[in-house]
């Protein structure tokens, strides 16, 4: 017997995006036009909106990118000169 998937679909419109974000509005219009961050879709003439997963794909993306903690701070001090001075 054949299971059918189907997906929820949210959208969400600029405001929500820039919210879930925390980027101002016009950096998010920025980023799309640089090809940075997932384009919106036309609902209407007058209402633009993001599918919500493609926002947290690029979200989780981003997280992705992030150094190590332990990296940071041996390129913060790499000879451990601050170790040093507290013993």
């Amino acid at each position: 017997m054949e299971r059918e998937t189907t997906f929820t679909r949210r959208t969400l419109r600029i405001q929500r995006v820039a919210e879930k974000t925390d980027l101002a509005e016009s950096s998010i219009w920025r980023l799309v036009q640089r090809g940075l961050f997932p384009r919106p879709i036309k609902l209407s003439p007058g209402c633009t909106a993001w599918y919500e997963h493609e926002i947290d794909e690029w979200l989780e993306a981003k997280a992705g990118e992030r150094e190590p903690v332990i990296d940071a701070v041996w390129r913060q001090d790499p000879g451990g000169e601050s170790a040093k001075g507290s013993a």
